[in-house]
């Protein structure tokens, strides 16, 4: 398909009950409802490689949020490696590919515990670059009563405890001055579903 028109590969990325996962599936109806030639994957991060599992106790188990930084770090990147080889087949089809988490989440919560930024950007290297990041910011406040009413939680994990929450918010907003050559968008996440959404169409729009 040497002709094939590339995919584009967005990011919705914040910390946990920021609602971005609800706007990534919101984004792939829109992108799939709004042309038939539009063929789109959802995805999210950790994605489901053979890291996954020990991704997943190392959060369930832990007792303070700094333990283990060293370990998900290169756990999450091996992860990430993997998984994208998979969004870079599926973009090099003319897929869209909307992504639950990336990189940037392992900026913002590997920074805050205690990894430097500067190693952390290193180790991405050469890592495929979305061509847009949307930043889903809420206050933590809002953020944390989303996720203790989420039915779907049956623990809670090491991370969601408010001062370490803080951090990773302050850590997610100072990402576009970061990362100056990359698309990173802020939305204002506290609005209705359908006003967070319009924000998240206006944004997208200018790229696909």
């Amino acid at each position: 398909m040497s002709n094939q028109k590339k995919g584009k590969f967005i990011v919705f990325d914040g910390i946990d009950g920021s609602g971005k996962g609800t706007l990534a599936k919101l984004l792939v109806k829109h992108l799939f409802d709004s042309d038939k030639k539009n063929h789109v994957l959802l995805t999210r991060e950790p994605y489901n490689s053979k890291y996954y599992a020990e991704i997943r106790q190392l959060l369930k188990e832990g007792a303070d949020p700094t333990d283990n930084a060293e370990l998900l770090t290169e756990l999450f990147v091996k992860d990430r490696l993997v998984h994208t080889n998979l969004i870079a087949h599926f973009l090099s089809e003319g897929v869209h590919v909307v992504c639950d988490r990336y990189k940037y989440s392992t900026f913002a919560y590997q920074k805050a515990q205690g990894i430097s930024l500067d190693k952390l950007i290193q180790m991405h290297g050469d890592i495929l670059v979305p061509d847009m990041t949307l930043i889903v910011d809420v206050s933590v406040d809002e953020a944390l009563g989303r996720v203790e009413k989420d039915g779907n939680r049956s623990h809670k994990e090491v991370f969601e405890q408010k001062d370490f929450q803080e951090k990773l918010r302050q850590n997610f907003l100072t990402l576009p001055a970061i990362l100056p050559n990359e698309k990173i968008v802020i939305i204002n996440g506290m609005g209705t579903i359908r006003e967070v959404f319009g924000l998240v169409k206006k944004e997208t729009g200018k790229i696909l």
